[in-house]
């Protein structure tokens, strides 16, 4: 048997076995393999986390680049984050790492609520 073959059984062995708890409990047992799957597509270069990663790292770079080379001292936003509640809290950390690393960066995160 493959790899995926072996994937494959152990999923339909786990799901007969969640057929009789509740949804919730259901959902618990597939977050371990859910994060194994997020996690590897990480190394899968032609994934789409990949793909998006390294496009948004390369419009990320183009716009510093672009910005460093301009002459205003104008405080655009380069970077926009909206989330609610605990998406919100995350896309803060992220505006707050990335400025961190590229101090000329303007990056903001807001509510979605704003633009609802």
């Amino acid at each position: 048997l493959d790899g995926s073959s072996a994937e494959n059984s152990n999923s339909t062995k786990l799901e007969a076995k969640l057929e009789e708890k509740d949804l919730v409990e259901q959902d618990l047992a597939h977050i371990p393999h859910l994060i194994s799957q997020v996690d590897h597509s990480w190394t899968d270069a032609t994934s789409k986390n990949a793909l998006s990663a390294s496009r948004f790292g390369s419009l990320l770079l183009e716009r510093l680049e672009a910005k460093n080379m301009s002459v205003g001292s104008g405080k655009q936003i380069d970077l926009l984050v909206f989330g609610v509640e605990s998406s919100l809290w995350l896309g803060q950390q992220f505006c707050a790492d990335l400025t961190r690393l590229f101090p000329s960066l303007h990056a903001v995160a807001m509510s979605s609520n704003v633009v609802l």
